[in-house]
């Protein structure tokens, strides 16, 4: 049985996406983090762009920006625990 990757959209936080250590992304209380399973993933771009408006992260396009990164299906379920703060601000961000 082969392990299935969904796709979410993210906010990484750095000059361009790499795969690798040196990936940035926004966690759910706004701030920095390399560890990719801990970042807030969403289902929709505008999610995401709701979430950098309620968090004053500015979206520049080249060192703060939305893209599309892989998860396997038990990094999504790892969140289950994230933040209500994160939740409240669109119910429709992925768990």
């Amino acid at each position: 049985m082969g392990l299935n990757t969904i796709q979410r959209y993210v906010i990484f936080d750095g000059p361009e996406q790499r795969s690798g250590t040196d990936t940035r992304y926004f966690s759910d209380d706004g701030t920095s983090t390399d560890h990719r399973h801990r970042a807030a993933k969403f289902f929709t771009d505008s999610d995401a762009i709701a979430f950098a408006k309620q968090k004053n992260i500015l979206l520049d396009g080249v060192f703060h920006y939305i893209g599309m990164a892989d998860f396997m299906d038990f990094e999504l379920n790892e969140r289950s625990g994230s933040s209500d703060l994160t939740n409240n601000i669109n119910s429709r961000i992925a768990k």
